[in-house]
């Protein structure tokens, strides 16, 4: 024996929905978008954020690169002539002996990229830095 059930007519009442839940609509006119309208909007979204992820990358580089560069030339400047053609007043040979150890000691892969090697070059610069600044105030009090 098969059991049939009849059908309502298309224009009935739907069944009552109980207090506190909402009916869930079908998606044909239910004003959701399509799974594949959503993954869209979602991969321009997602697009537009990658974006703006590159250009803060720029940024932080461009300021990392300004901030250990500077560094690195007031090194540099530290130790060449007065530009007046005067002799600049040089560190101690121990001081100039422990920035060059410093340098030979730091191994750095450029080609990498690598994290490790940025934070390696900052060290780096930090520590000529203070050799230099060490060396002009204990020669400033000479």
């Amino acid at each position: 024996m098969t059991r049939t059930t009849a059908k309502k007519p298309a224009n009935a009442d739907p069944a009552p929905v109980p207090e506190g839940r909402t009916r869930k609509a079908s998606r044909a006119g239910s004003g959701k978008a399509s799974p594949a309208a959503t993954r869209a909007e979602l991969a321009r979204e997602l697009g537009r954020e990658i974006e703006a992820l590159r250009a803060s990358c720029k940024g932080m580089l461009q300021a990392y690169e300004l901030r250990v560069g500077a560094q690195l030339l007031a090194a540099a400047e530290a130790l060449a002539p007065a530009a007046k053609g005067g002799e600049a007043r040089l560190p101690r040979a121990a001081a100039l002996r422990a920035a060059l150890a410093a340098i030979r000691a730091v191994t750095l892969k450029p080609a990498k990229g690598r994290p490790k090697d940025f934070a390696r070059l900052a060290r780096l610069a930090d520590t000529i830095a203070e050799l230099l600044a060490e060396e002009r105030a204990a020669g400033a009090a000479d």
